[in-house]
């Protein structure tokens, strides 16, 4: 009897040890169950989550390039303008030679830019300094490039400002005179050069700002002045780009 007894007891604690694997088994099946189903959900939100992250950092960035480049803008309409201004015309040194060698013929400025490179454009004789900025001190020696543009030469948009001189051959005098095809030289502070071809002419408000936007494959050069000559109220844009590209 006793034996039975033990036998009994035996089994049941048996039977008690099974029902407990069984319902950690089942408790682990279900735990495992809510991760293959959680996983993917959790998975889909942190990269929703990083994609909404990257697509707000994508919006600000160009949220503020957009208000570099109008401030840009509005700053180089300015000195266009100033430029304009037959009044002001005396002020706008000559000699592009003399520029280079340190020697303006105008007396108001007394402090000169930094050269930072040399354009070439023979078809319209042009040989001029670079100087970094869009400022009315620049402009008045040399050929200005916006600092929120591409670098000399780099992949990008390079932007150049000159002011339209009345005098003929003086800075962006010419520079109607281009046409698609046309070449454009550019020499970098270090004497390496860059050659351009002209591949759009364009005439705009001088609110457009598109004609600033760079371009993230390709060595563009812009070039920027006012039209007409004498009481001007568009932009003349010269696009150009790296030969070979």
């Amino acid at each position: 009897m006793d034996d039975d007894k033990v036998k009994t007891e035996s089994n049941l604690e048996v039977s008690v040890k099974k029902n407990i694997r069984k319902r950690h088994l089942g408790s682990l099946l279900i735990i495992a169950g809510i991760l293959i189903i959680a996983i993917p959900i959790v998975g889909k939100f942190i990269t929703n989550k990083k994609q909404q992250d990257m697509l707000e950092s994508f919006y600000l960035e160009l949220e503020n390039r957009d208000m570099t480049q109008a401030d840009a803008n509005n700053n180089l309409d300015e000195v266009l303008a100033w430029g304009a201004d037959s009044g002001n015309q005396e002020e706008i040194v000559v000699n592009a030679e003399n520029i280079e060698q340190g020697q303006p013929k105008s007396t108001t400025i007394k402090k000169m830019p930094k050269t930072i490179g040399t354009i070439f454009i023979d078809k319209i004789n042009i040989k001029l300094p670079i100087a970094d900025g869009v400022n009315l001190e620049t402009l008045k020696f040399a050929v200005g490039h916006m600092t929120e543009s591409a670098s000399l030469g780099d992949v990008g948009n390079a932007v150049l400002a000159g002011h339209r001189s009345h005098t003929f051959g003086t800075f962006f005098n010419r520079l109607d005179e281009l046409d698609v095809g046309d070449f454009i030289v550019i020499q970098k502070g270090d004497g390496t050069k860059v050659n351009y071809e002209v591949y759009e002419k364009l005439f705009v408000k001088p609110n457009d700002t598109s004609v600033l936007n760079g371009s993230s494959e390709h060595r563009v050069l812009t070039l920027i002045t006012c039209h007409p000559e004498i009481n001007p109220d568009s932009r003349l844009i010269i696009h150009a780009v790296s030969k070979g590209e």
